[in-house]
């Protein structure tokens, strides 16, 4: 650190300091004192004189003494540890219930529908997922990329038969939003009426033109919001995650659903 008044080493004078020094000596009554001076003066001037020692030995300061028999009596802690507090041993409870946990923890099987309408791919949409997520992914399932793909991915994970999933799925989400327009125009602004004609189902209909895809992230709540699950978007640059808002999770985590999606080149979705 640097003074911000520098010290003028001129406004210094040695034999006035000697002066002040031997004035101090004489006036002192007690032995003991002029002794201390008289130290202190052969420190500066002799350094090799310093009353400083070397310890003996070396201090142990962690750990059993030297000779202490392994085995504690009972009412003998020699031990120099310290104690655990409280919250560490509720951390230690929680560590190691979860390291049990990993040992045992299963991967689930991922739900398949109809083979005929849909395949199991090992990793063939792999790049369309965010590198973080990838190692949690355990394999992808591709629908019918018919305009629809976006709601038969839902319907896959709700396991509502291929055939006409993608149907309940659209008709579901419209109700849903006819149901509580005022909810969804809150929260959908503007974008509320293109929405609502992108998600309705025509009958008979078979294929969706571009207008009535399924998009993330406008479509994202009213998805999770329509059949109570979690919705994941996996995209790359685009990972997005949507619960439910008005209705409660269910209690037990095994039936809490949760479906992820992966888009690929903004047209086509998968599972």
């Amino acid at each position: 650190m640097i003074p911000e008044n520098p010290v003028d080493p001129s406004g210094y004078n040695v034999h006035d300091e000697i002066e002040r020094v031997l004035e101090k000596f004489h006036a002192c009554t007690d032995e003991d004192d002029r002794l201390r001076i008289i130290q202190q003066l052969r420190e500066i001037s002799r350094p090799s004189s310093t009353t400083g020692v070397v310890p003996p030995t070396k201090i142990k300061t962690k750990g059993r003494t030297p000779g202490s028999s392994k085995r504690k009596h009972d009412g003998d802690d020699s031990s120099t540890r310290r104690l655990p507090s409280g919250f560490e041993y509720v951390l230690s409870t929680q560590e190691a219930s979860s390291s049990r946990q990993k040992k045992s923890k299963v991967v689930p099987k991922m739900r398949r529908g109809s083979r005929r309408t849909q395949s199991a791919t090992n990793m063939a949409y792999g790049h369309c997922v965010e590198p973080d997520w990838l190692p949690h992914v355990e394999g992808i399932i591709d629908v019918v990329a018919n305009g629809n793909c976006g709601y038969r991915c839902v319907a896959s994970g709700l396991r509502l038969a291929d055939v006409d999933g993608w149907r309940i799925v659209r008709r579901r989400m419209y109700d849903e939003i006819i149901g509580h327009e005022n909810l969804w125009r809150e929260l959908l602004g503007s974008s509320y009426e293109s929405i609502k004609i992108a998600v309705h189902c025509q009958e008979n209909q078979v294929g969706a033109s571009f207008k009535e895809w399924l998009t993330l992230p406008d479509m994202g709540l009213l998805v999770s919001i329509a059949f109570n699950v979690i919705l994941v978007n996996l995209s790359l640059g685009s990972a997005t995650t949507f619960l439910p808002l008005r209705s409660a999770p269910p209690s037990s985590l095994h039936n809490r659903l949760v479906i992820a999606m992966v888009n690929d080149r903004n047209i086509h979705w998968v599972r």
